[in-house]
């Protein structure tokens, strides 16, 4: 095992983000508990109103020396920012349009006010910062699953839950239980649009390799022809163009492990792309995240009769 099955978030990503904040936001860091330390998930920074971090789902202000609620200042988190893109905020102007910087193999998402797109952008009133959270063992079901019934009878899988509840920690362990060279042994090829899905730690000694940083539409194809994948990882199906080429890649014998957000199977039903997955068999089984708070578990759906509705 290379890291821990507990809940803990990783340590040298606090140590570099702690390191690039203010020292006032490590100093309300230290006074989390160390149970808070531990399942922390999210770090939000705001202009004028309370920072806060979020903690097995809830929400604790950042309070100073003197217990006052931290609030930040439009330019202080100006500068904030600026410090995470390595003092080159215009380098990040395509993720910056979506609403987010990568960092460290997470994301971070930002509020505030544009007109017309990033080149009108002020004002930027909030952070966002994601925690990656190492769970070896966070698609341990589901790989069960796969190993009984074989790749053609169960796989692709898509993972369902609200945000927030652990969709990206389970694609990362769902990869690595699949390519592990001591484990199923099976090609894995992850694209990581938003430089948060792939992780060294996670995909270190595995048959795993990984497109970063690429649209989705362009890195399916660039899998398909470079790569020889047998699986692909990737976050969300999130069009109609993606699900036609992962039914082109499926109709080569490659299989595909997504995400999407949703309260259940009804949710997943509605989307247009998905529901084209189904019809062409591209997705056969529906993982449904329980969050952090139930240990990671969750429940598995075939969906092969969907499919066939």
């Amino acid at each position: 095992m290379l890291v821990s099955t507990e809940n803990t978030a990783r340590p040298e990503f606090l140590t570099k983000l702690l390191c690039d904040l203010p020292r006032k936001y490590t100093y309300a860091y230290s006074l989390l508990s160390e149970a808070e330390k531990q399942s922390l998930s999210e770090i939000r920074i705001r202009a004028e109103c309370p920072c806060s971090f979020t903690c097995k789902g809830v929400n604790v202000p950042m309070r100073d020396g003197e217990g006052k609620i931290i609030k930040a200042t439009v330019s202080e988190i100006e500068e904030i920012l600026e410090e995470l893109c390595d003092g080159s905020v215009y380098a990040y102007a395509r993720q910056m349009k979506e609403g987010y910087i990568p960092y460290n193999g997470t994301r971070i998402g930002i509020g505030g006010t544009g007109c017309g797109g990033l080149e009108g952008l002020r004002n930027i009133t909030s952070l966002s910062v994601r925690i990656p959270i190492f769970r070896e063992d966070a698609a341990d079901k589901a790989l069960s699953y796969i190993k009984e019934k074989g790749l053609p009878d169960s796989m692709g899988i898509i993972a369902v839950s609200p945000p927030n509840m652990g969709k990206t920690t389970f694609l990362r362990a769902l990869a690595r239980g699949l390519s592990e060279s001591c484990g199923l042994g099976v090609r894995v090829c992850l694209l990581d649009e938003r430089g948060e899905l792939a992780d060294t730690g996670m995909t270190r000694d595995c048959l795993c390799d990984v497109l970063s940083g690429i649209p989705k539409t362009t890195a399916i194809e660039m899998a398909i022809r470079s790569l020889s994948p047998q699986v692909i990882v990737l976050d969300e199906i999130g069009s109609n163009r993606e699900a036609e080429l992962l039914e082109s890649a499926f109709s080569g014998g490659v299989y595909v492990a997504a995400s999407i957000h949703g309260n259940g199977i009804s949710d997943v039903l509605r989307y247009s792309a998905l529901d084209r997955a189904l019809k062409h068999g591209i997705i056969k089984t529906a993982y449904l995240l329980k969050g952090p708070e139930h240990g990671w578990g969750g429940d598995i759906v075939d969906l092969s009769e969907y499919g066939k509705e």
